[in-house]
């Protein structure tokens, strides 16, 4: 019964990717950059965000294996087009 302020939350998860990612590394399901969410703060300010996702710290974990290739690409791919589209919706040209 309280006014709220918006929020919505959006997924573009890829999930094979997800899958490789989590096979390799359970813990990272709390991390995975699927989440958008589009958030109104009281001053209407509206915000775009998301984890940023830097994956580099696989590198240097307690796990001795290192992060493959082509888990590394997609990682960095998913990264990167997350990163367009919030640019793009901050932008406005979504």
């Amino acid at each position: 019964g309280k006014p709220s302020p918006r929020v919505e939350v959006f997924s573009f998860c890829d999930s094979v990717v997800a899958r490789h990612i989590l096979d390799y590394s359970p813990e990272m399901i709390a991390f995975l950059p699927c989440r958008v969410a589009v958030l109104e703060d009281a001053h209407k300010t509206i915000w775009i965000l998301t984890i940023d996702w830097d994956i580099t710290w696989l590198d240097t974990s307690q796990n001795p294996n290192k992060i493959p290739d082509q888990m590394r690409e997609a990682s960095v791919r998913i990264h990167d087009t997350l990163v367009d589209m919030i640019d793009a919706a901050a932008n406005g040209d979504l």
